[in-house]
C-alpha cells in the first residue's frame, strides 16, 4: 500500500458516481461472433489470478490527493462432484491472498453446459492477523461503514457472489439457485441471475479482445447490474473461463469530522487472470519423448504453512545441469533451491518458506520449477500462514 501524503483526519466518504475512463482499460472490441458452449467446470482446472484495488481521494481543499495501491493474488480451484440437495454440483474452492491474510471460501456449481447455477456456498473462513486501521478514516459504501481499507476489499471480494448478504455457521443453499450464465452464450443475452436478496440483471454487452498477464484473450464482456447505487460489476468470459472481472466505484464528496466537505473518491478492484490450466508447463528441448526423464509431483503438504517438501525424480545416463526455483504469482524468481548437476535417481527437496536474502515470504501462490537440460516443469504450491 503507497500514500502519496497525509491524510486528513476522519474522512466520512459518501459513494456516488462512477469514472466512466476506467470501463475501457485494456480492452479493445472483437471481431466475428463468438459463443461459448459452456463453463470448465472440470475437476481439477484451476485459475491463478492477479487482483488490483486502487482508491484515490482527491482533497479540493488542499490540492492534493492520496492513492493506494494493493496488488494480491487469488487461487481457485474445482475440487470434486458432489451430490446437494439432489443437485450434482462442482466444488470450487478459492484462496484469496490479501495482505498478509488467507481468506477460503467453497462454492457449489451446477449445469456447466446449460444455465451455470451457483447452488450452495459456505462462509468464508480467514487465517492471520486482525484487520489493521490502514488509514485515518471511515466512509460508507452501499449502506455499510467502513474504518479501514483490509475490511473494504474484503466487502468488495464478496461482493462478486454476495455471500455477505446471509452468513451462517453451515452450507447456505439459494433459493432458488442463482444463473451466472445461460449457455449458448453470445453477445446481446441478457437475464435475471437473482432475485432475493435483491434483484441482479446480466447482460452481454459485447464482444471484446483482452489482455491480461496470462495473454490476449477473445472475450464476451457481460455487465453485472445489481440493484445498488455507485457500484459497478464487469465480468470477461472465454471459453477457457473468466478471464477478468472488475468492480468500479466512486465517491461524490468527503466530508471531515467538521461535516465539510473536503473533495471526493474514486476507485476499482481488478482481477486478471495470470495462469490458468494446465498448470504444468512443459517445454521439450527434443522431439524424442525426453521429457518423460524427469517429474515432479506436487509439494508436501500443499498448502503448506511453514515449510514444503519439493520431490522430484530424475532418469537417463549421465549426469545434467539441473536448477530447482520458486517463482511468486508475478513470475519473479524468490529463490534456488539447486543449482548443480544431478544423476539419475529420487530427491527430496526442503523449501522453508524464505527468499534467497533468508526473509519470510508472504502467504500466496509460488511454483516450483525444475529445469534438467532444456526440459522445464512446473508445479502450483500455496503457503497459507
Amino acid at each position: 500500500m503507497h500514500s502519496l501524503r497525509g491524510l486528513p483526519p476522519i474522512l466520512c466518504l459518501v459513494l456516488g458516481c462512477l469514472a466512466l475512463g476506467y470501463f475501457a482499460s485494456g480492452a479493445e472490441p472483437a471481431n466475428g461472433d463468438l459463443v461459448i458452449d459452456r463453463f470448465p467446470a472440470d475437476v481439477g482446472n484451476s485459475w491463478d489470478y492477479t487482483r488490483t484495488f486502487y482508491l484515490v481521494m482527491h482533497d479540493t481543499s488542499a490540492g492534493d490527493s492520496v492513492e493506494y495501491l494493493v496488488v494480491d493474488s487469488l487461487h481457485a480451484e474445482f475440487l470434486s462432484v458432489d451430490l446437494l440437495d439432489g443437485w450434482k454440483c462442482y466444488k470450487y474452492s478459492s484462496q484469496l491472498f490479501e495482505a498478509g491474510n488467507v481468506y477460503s471460501d467453497i462454492v457449489w456449481y451446477a449445469h456447466p453446459d446449460s444455465a451455470f447455477l451457483e447452488i450452495a456456498y459456505t462462509p468464508p473462513t480467514h487465517a492471520g492477523p486482525p484487520w489493521k486501521d490502514a488509514v485515518g478514516f471511515g466512509f460508507d459504501f452501499g449502506g455499510r461503514y467502513f474504518t479501514n481499507l483490509e475490511e473494504f476489499r474484503l466487502y468488495l471480494h464478496q461482493m462478486r457472489t454476495s455471500r455477505f448478504a446471509d452468513s451462517h455457521a453451515e452450507t447456505t443453499y439459494w433459493k432458488p439457485p442463482k444463473k451466472l450464465f445461460v449457455f449458448p452464450l453470445t453477445a446481446g443475452m441478457e437475464w435475471i441471475s437473482m432475485t432475493d436478496p435483491w434483484k441482479e440483471e446480466r447482460k452481454v454487452v459485447g464482444e471484446e479482445a483482452v489482455e491480461v498477464p496470462a495473454g490476449l484473450f477473445h472475450t464476451l464482456r457481460i455487465e453485472m447490474r445489481p440493484d445498488m447505487e455507485s457500484f459497478w460489476l464487469y465480468q470477461w468470459l472465454s471459453e477457457l473461463g473468466v478471464i477478468k472481472d472488475s468492480a468500479y466505484f466512486d465517491t461524490t464528496e468527503a466530508i471531515n469530522e467538521f461535516g465539510d466537505t473536503v473533495g471526493y473518491v474514486l476507485g476499482y478492484d481488478r482481477y486478471e487472470l495470470l495462469r490458468g490450466e494446465p498448470t504444468e508447463v512443459q517445454h521439450e528441448g527434443s522431439q524424442d519423448g525426453s521429457a518423460d526423464l524427469l517429474s515432479i509431483p506436487p509439494g508436501y503438504p500443499n498448502p503448506f504453512c511453514t515449510s514444503s517438501l519439493i520431490r522430484f525424480s530424475l532418469s537417463g545416463e549421465g549426469c545434467t545441469k539441473t536448477t530447482l526455483k520458486i517463482y511468486n504469482i508475478l513470475g519473479r524468481e524468490v529463490r534456488t533451491l539447486v543449482d548443480e548437476q544431478k544423476c539419475a535417481g529420487d530427491y527430496e527437496i526442503l523449501w522453508d518458506g524464505k527468499d534467497d536474502r533468508g526473509m519470510e515470504v508472504a502467504s500466496g501462490v509460488y511454483f516450483c520449477r525444475l529445469t534438467v537440460g532444456e526440459i522445464t516443469k512446473s508445479k502450483k504450491i500455496i503457503l497459507a500462514k
